[in-house]
């Protein structure tokens, strides 16, 4: 009995760790008490999407890589529990119109949403209903900027709305784009590696990191 977060260091090292609820950042401590060439399994629940199984295995130098298995939904590890997409009502709204469809970057599959989380790991975004229709609602996790971006049937644009210092819906439509720009890879061309050091995602190799420079200018 006890915390799972900070593993069972009493009885390491594991062949395998099963992890049972969804983390956003994985535990070091989980990949220090696996021996190396063993498993770690556990639902990976981004800010950003949908949540994705991953399974990374432990190389020996304090590290673990592998990747994506299929889609999943748990209840989140408590202390990584997120403080939802609200956002201060500040007054300085900007408001604009985008020919990108919202349904689009959130439906279009399961490689755009990772693509996202690895190049805006701090923003948190997802459908919702707002005023009876459906919309993209982001905010990034210090709660200082929040956008929506709603749908409108047969409309050829649609109304964006931001607020804060940092323009949350061009920051993901632009990293919607470059995903685009990749030749819009599935889930499965992308990777996932834990170190010292942190965690970061990577496209077809893990010597190809995804990282905030990877969006268009």
């Amino acid at each position: 009995m006890g915390d799972g977060a900070a593993g069972v260091a009493g009885s390491a090292p594991f062949d395998r760790v099963h992890v049972t609820c969804g983390v956003t950042t994985v535990r070091q401590v989980w990949v220090r008490q696996t021996r190396p060439g063993g498993v770690i399994a556990f639902p990976w629940a981004p800010g950003f999407g949908d949540g994705h199984k991953v399974r990374l295995t432990v190389t020996g130098d304090g590290r673990a890589v592998g990747g994506f298995e299929g889609g999943a939904s748990y209840m989140m590890l408590r202390s990584q529990r997120s403080t939802g997409l609200g956002g201060p009502d500040d007054g300085g709204t900007r408001e604009s119109r985008t020919w990108l469809d919202p349904r689009t970057i959130t439906g279009d599959s399961y490689g755009a949403d990772v693509a996202i989380a690895g190049m805006l790991p701090d923003v948190l975004g997802a459908e919702r209903t707002v005023g009876g229709r459906q919309a993209l609602v982001l905010a990034d996790a210090s709660r200082t900027s929040w956008a929506r971006c709603g749908y409108e049937p047969g409309a050829s644009d649609f109304p964006v709305v931001q607020s804060g210092p940092r323009r949350l819906f061009d920051e993901v439509a632009d990293a919607y784009l470059t995903w685009v720009g990749w030749g819009s890879p599935g889930r499965r061309r992308f990777g996932f590696t834990v170190g010292p050091e942190g965690q970061h995602l990577w496209r077809e190799s893990p010597d190809n990191p995804i990282a905030r420079g990877d969006r268009r200018s």
